[in-house]
């Protein structure tokens, strides 16, 4: 039986998320090891964090899969007493290769977004520019009743910025951070817009416009993704015969439950 490689599951990722269509500054792709490491194991984490470095030692996984990459910023130097630093170090020093997928993922139909939407309930999905998807309720309800929906449904503590009880029937959503969202939503006819986290000033614009914003967590509106990536990575896997056992991670990156 042939031996999969990293270059297998960045294949893989690159088929559904082309890297290239990343936006300039990020940093998806390859970021540690080689391509031609071979592979057996592969966890998927949001981010790489020490506790996910001490959960793909147990699982023996020769390459992690995050969302979030590391060296984001520009890196002048490597050091073992900086919290980066040490990821990197540990990452060599194990022999665990790491590629992240990022912007390329989010636009793409593996992203947090549209898996967040799917959970929610949403029909009549419809894509509108490269990260917000749309879509309507099940039926109508207020945002205090939209806002525990999200909560059971993605965890966390969702925060509405605006009146309680405005109405939701059409709900735009966009994980991770992209508050300023909220006009094109409104424009396409959303009553409110999901998203990770919400700035001060888009939050009294919104509500200016009749528009609510809602935060649901950074993490939570982005985690939606992990399953169905590796649902889709395992099968492609198995379809090439190749023995590799994919993982999500099952830590949330602030230690939270």
């Amino acid at each position: 039986m042939q031996q999969a490689t990293v270059r297998t599951i960045y294949e893989y990722i690159n088929s559904i998320a082309p890297f290239d269509t990343q936006e300039e500054g990020d940093n998806s792709g390859l970021l540690v090891g080689s391509m031609a490491q071979e592979v057996d194991s592969v966890l998927l984490a949001l981010d790489v964090t020490p506790q996910v470095l001490e959960e793909a030692q147990a699982l023996n996984a020769q390459l992690i899969v995050s969302h979030h990459p590391l060296m984001f910023a520009p890196v002048q130097s490597l050091l073992e007493d900086d919290y980066e630093g040490a990821l990197l170090s540990r990452l060599i020093r194990e022999g665990r290769a790491l590629i992240s997928a990022h912007t390329n993922a989010d636009q793409s139909e593996v992203s947090g977004t549209l898996a967040m939407a799917h959970l929610l309930g949403l029909q009549n999905l419809r894509r509108e520019g490269p990260y917000v998807w749309m879509g309507e309720l099940p039926q109508d309800m207020p945002v205090k009743d939209l806002c525990c929906l999200v909560a059971d449904t993605l965890g966390g503590t969702p925060v509405a910025h605006g009146p309680v009880d405005h109405r939701v029937h059409t709900l735009a959503v966009v994980g991770g951070s992209y508050s300023e969202g909220y006009s094109e939503a409104a424009l396409l006819g959303a009553q409110a817009l999901l998203t990770g986290e919400v700035r001060h000033h888009h939050a009294l614009q919104a509500r200016a416009q009749g528009m609510v914003l809602i935060s649901g967590g950074h993490a939570e509106t982005e985690m939606p993704m992990l399953h169905p990536l590796a649902r889709g990575l395992q099968a492609h896997l198995n379809q090439l015969q190749y023995k590799v056992a994919v993982y999500v991670s099952t830590l949330h990156p602030y230690g939270l439950k």
